[in-house]
């Protein structure tokens, strides 16, 4: 069986409401947020939760007592004791890899019906303004203004990219690529890959250069971020 034998569908939505960070974690949880999302959609549907084959839901910085989120959803939605339910994080992509790990699940049969789920980027900067302090990350000025404007990427259409009919719009291939943006999206990488390195996290720079290559899918023939960095000085 390929994943191309069962058809795919998407045959609801809901949202939590807007709420203030304000800088501090607010009143509610990440897996009450969650509930306050599927319950009216699961009330809109002709079948009960039980029917749910899988729940998936990404949380980019899940709290110590809901470290599996989605563990923590799934029964108080109605969902069987046996249901699968499972969390992913991928970062800011973490709404979007639980509705693609839904999308595998049902395309390769494993699965009839899911109820997948995650955040978006004005979540991203709220655990971003939480983390920069510990860890000293600089909050990018791009992410700030975009969630200023109501830029909350593919839920609101634009973002980092731009969205039609919930496809993101590819840029034109007749735009010249950009030397100097494409070192600064790397650089940022690369930083942090040194960092690792620098603070003892990974032992040597050849494994750095290894686990970027395949955990991210860096460019293989560059030799990784750091041996890259060494044949192209700044």
């Amino acid at each position: 069986m390929t994943l191309d034998d069962n058809s795919v569908y998407v045959v609801d939505g809901s949202r939590s409401p807007f709420l203030k960070a304000r800088g501090e974690p607010g009143p509610f949880s990440a897996a009450e947020l969650a509930l306050a999302a599927a319950r009216p959609l699961l009330m809109r549907q002709p079948f009960p939760a039980e029917r749910l084959d899988e729940v998936i839901l990404g949380c980019v910085n899940p709290a110590a007592d809901e470290a599996n989120i989605a563990r923590v959803v799934a029964p108080r939605l109605g969902a069987g004791v046996e249901t699968p339910a499972w969390t992913v994080q991928r970062n800011c992509a973490s709404g979007l890899q639980a509705i693609d790990s839904a999308r595998e699940s049902i395309a390769s049969g494993r699965a009839s019906l899911a109820l997948a789920g995650g955040g978006r980027l004005d979540i991203c900067l709220n655990v971003a303004r939480e983390l920069a302090g510990p860890l000293q990350l600089e909050i990018p000025a791009a992410l700030e203004a975009m969630v200023a404007q109501g830029k909350l990427g593919k839920k609101s259409g634009e973002g980092f990219y731009v969205y039609r009919n919930g496809k993101k719009i590819k840029p034109s291939e007749s735009a010249p690529p950009s030397p100097r943006l494409t070192q600064r999206l790397i650089g940022k990488l690369i930083d942090e890959a040194q960092r690792c390195l620098e603070e003892g996290i990974v032992a040597s720079a050849d494994e750095v250069d290894a686990g970027v290559i395949f955990g991210t899918g860096f460019a293989p023939f560059t030799g990784g971020p750091l041996r890259y960095r060494e044949n192209n000085p700044r």
